[in-house]
């Protein structure tokens, strides 16, 4: 399952966000020499920029002992994005696109180093995720400035569910385009055919309740099982968690 983690329930995943944080900075500063972002941050070993705000939604990959494997940050643009601030050159006037309620920004995609393999499982499962998240909140558009090395992937993933949005452009690490996704139902049938998924990838959980200490993983194996109980089963079970107990209609994913 990939975790989508919102304002409301980021205070399950404090641990599993700074950990993402810390291969941020693993992966953007170390491994990509970033110098610009480096400059930017305030505390050494944890990437964050002004987009890890309130409105920022993360999709976390987790093992089973709450790890990261991976994560890809999502937000609306219509107040402020990445693209449209720092890299607008990069989409073609004659498109004319500005920051929309239904238009995302995708950024910060990584793996951890453990999953990088050739194969692309772990990137297909958050791929279907965020396509899953864009249809349950009327998400028209996906938006991203992208290395044009990964271009040759993003048209393999993505197909014609893709397009560019201009011409790339030199930047001090490399060279950066600007890519539109459109997460359709079409676009999502095709990432779970490619990647042999039976069920829906996203998770999303209900904030916490009172002093639950449960982890995220947790929820969610709980989450699994109660959608396998029986109804009356279910309820009792429900009874004696009390109010701590998880939300199923949050789970249903």
């Amino acid at each position: 399952m990939i975790h989508i983690v919102t304002a409301a329930n980021r205070a399950l995943y404090a641990d599993a966000l700074r950990e993402m944080h810390r291969l941020r900075w693993e992966f953007y500063i170390e491994q990509r020499d970033w110098r610009d972002l480096r400059a930017l941050q305030r505390e050494p070993g944890f990437e964050y920029d002004e987009y890890d705000d309130e409105r920022a939604i993360y999709l976390l990959a987790l093992a089973q002992d709450d790890a990261v494997q991976g994560s890809m940050r999502l937000r609306p643009t219509e107040d402020k994005s990445l693209l449209f601030d720092r890299f607008s050159d990069l989409v073609d006037d004659e498109i004319g696109y500005r920051g929309d309620a239904r238009i995302w920004e995708i950024t910060r995609l990584m793996r951890a180093p453990a999953y990088r393999g050739a194969d692309g499982e772990l990137r297909l499962r958050i791929n279907c995720a965020a396509c899953e998240l864009a249809l349950t909140r009327g998400v028209r558009k996906f938006v991203s400035a992208i290395d044009t090395f990964l271009l040759p992937a993003a048209r393999a993933l993505n197909r014609d569910k893709h397009r560019v949005l201009g011409l790339p452009q030199d930047y001090r690490e490399g060279e950066v385009i600007a890519v539109e996704f459109s997460p359709d139902a079409e676009w999502l049938a095709m990432g779970r055919k490619l990647g042999r998924f039976a069920h829906p990838m996203m998770l999303e959980l209900p904030p916490p309740a009172g002093n639950d200490q449960r982890s995220p993983t947790q929820e969610a194996a709980l989450a699994r099982h109660l959608r396998t109980l029986p109804q009356d089963r279910t309820a009792r079970l429900l009874e004696w968690l009390g109010d701590g107990g998880v939300d199923q209609t949050a789970s249903a994913a």
